[in-house]
């Protein structure tokens, strides 16, 4: 029986999926093809993840990851779309509410640009110290810090724990 285990004395028992890694989640989201999986990729990424810090940094690292993938000019609108209801879905796992809310900002602003998504992407050091590499488990070192206003990463820094 897939999904379950058998314990002790035989009683089978489901079994929980381990969380996706932000790496299958940027296999699956931007959905390029229907446009319609970001919201589920994103439940399955923080299922059964405790919540706290921790799980808040691999949210954002996968957040950063999603916003910067949809800067491609040949991003369709519908596609951005779905990506943003994907960070929606992410903020609400969020432990910390100023962050969320920011990610929630993000994913309101993301397909706003002139080409049908956001005009530059997000920065990738806004939760990380200001160093450049994002915390958590999945380093996704390739996202560029491209927030040109400096208006995410100077709300960001104001967090314990921000900018230096």
């Amino acid at each position: 029986m897939a999904g379950a285990s058998t314990g002790n004395f035989g009683i089978v028992t489901a079994v929980q999926a381990a969380p996706l890694t932000a790496r299958q989640a940027l296999s699956r989201c931007p959905d390029l093809d229907a446009a319609r999986a970001c919201p589920a990729v994103a439940r399955a990424f923080m299922a059964g993840r405790a919540s706290g810090p921790e799980t808040d940094a691999r949210i954002v690292n996968l957040v950063l990851a999603l916003a910067d993938a949809v800067q491609d000019p040949g991003i369709t609108t519908p596609i951005c779309r779905n990506t943003a209801d994907g960070l929606r879905t992410l903020a609400r796992g969020i432990s910390n509410a100023r962050r969320a809310r920011q990610v929630r900002s993000l994913a309101n602003d993301l397909c706003g640009g002139s080409r049908g998504v956001g005009a530059g992407g997000p920065p990738a050091s806004i939760f990380s110290g200001g160093s450049g590499k994002k915390a958590g488990g999945d380093n996704l070192d390739d996202t560029a810090d491209t927030d040109p206003s400096g208006r995410i990463r100077e709300d960001l820094c104001q967090l314990p724990g921000g900018c230096p």
